[in-house]
């Protein structure tokens, strides 16, 4: 039984925006309870979209590939589209 896509592996072996970000324009954490992942997501707008986003994590493979996959979508979203984001969109990804 297979359990994770290629593209997830990808994610995880290479994640990309995996970095902080000095001087953020926004920033979050989230924390799963259940398993103890922590992300921690940074944003720089311009225009009304999201410019740049990295992300810092601390969690299993699962959660480093969603939050790279995360990045990559976020990067050129505009704000009102953003603000629907959600896992669905990143799990359909």
């Amino acid at each position: 039984m297979r359990y994770y896509t290629r593209t997830v592996i990808d994610h995880f072996r290479n994640p990309r925006n995996q970095s902080s970000m000095s001087e953020p324009d926004g920033e979050g954490k989230a924390v799963n309870l259940a398993c103890s992942d922590v992300v921690r997501v940074f944003i720089r707008v311009q225009d009304d979209a999201i410019e740049d986003c990295q992300f810092q994590a601390q969690g299993c493979a699962a959660c480093i590939a969603a939050s790279s996959m995360t990045t990559e979508l976020a990067i050129g979203l505009p704000l009102d589209d953003a603000r629907s984001f959600d896992e669905d969109g990143v799990v359909e990804a």
